[in-house]
């Protein structure tokens, strides 16, 4: 099961106005972001940390409850922001409900507003939308590749785990008593744990191409 990897952040503020600290567009978070973050899609989940815990957890079972979205945040930022830390005005301009999503594309443009709880599926629709504004294929597409790919991959991770112990044990009869089964088990034991750690790097490679979808063009270079 893949965790969504959440971005705990604020509003982004600036300190340029005569007037102190004043707020920036949430735009700003996808553009001044850096790294892999840099213009890419981004989901802006809005909610309030003062909520009973029991209740919070439960609505968010409601909400991300959903194995596929921990698959589908790999493709996306997805950024967290507490509103009791938010200026109420601020807030009021965001969303008049909470909890709430916005939905950036990779310019930080709002694509879409979710207010209130939004079932697992209902946010997935959402994201495949705003997937497909970016990206050449689905995202429906990208998750089942992607789940296939780690369900392989904790294969090869099970098998090499196994492969060292077998060797360590292998060493270990090798040094008590040198003999040519010794060695043979040995040479046996080497070859497995180098094939798993090959079959490893593979799959390591194969990860970034599944994790960096085919970019569509940008609409002025389309061919019409």
């Amino acid at each position: 099961m893949l965790e969504i990897t959440w971005v705990d952040t604020n509003l982004p503020m600036s300190t340029k106005s005569d007037y102190g600290r004043s707020t920036l567009p949430i735009s700003e978070l996808v553009v001044a972001a850096s790294g892999e973050a840099k213009n890419r899609p981004a989901l802006v989940y809005l909610f309030s940390g003062k909520m009973d815990e029991e209740r919070r957890a439960d609505v968010e079972e409601k909400m991300f409850g959903d194995d596929d979205l921990g698959a589908a945040s790999r493709f996306f930022t997805f950024f967290r922001i507490d509103i009791d830390d938010v200026p109420e005005a601020d807030v009021k301009e965001l969303a008049k409900k909470i909890p709430a999503f916005l939905l950036l594309d990779g310019e930080g443009h709002e694509v879409k507003k979710l207010q209130g709880v939004v079932p697992a599926k209902a946010l997935l629709g959402n994201l495949g939308k705003l997937y497909r504004l970016k990206y050449k294929d689905t995202l429906n597409r990208r998750i089942q590749l992607l789940s296939r790919f780690f369900n392989e991959f904790q294969t090869v991770e099970d098998e090499l785990a196994f492969a060292r112990m077998d060797l360590e044990k292998a060493e270990e009869r090798q040094a008590k008593k040198d003999s040519a089964s010794a060695r043979k088990a040995l040479a046996k034991a080497k070859d497995r744990v180098a094939t798993a750690e090959a079959e490893l790097k593979e799959l390591n490679a194969q990860r970034e191409e599944l994790l960096s979808p085919p970019l569509r063009a940008p609409k002025g270079d389309r061919a019409n």
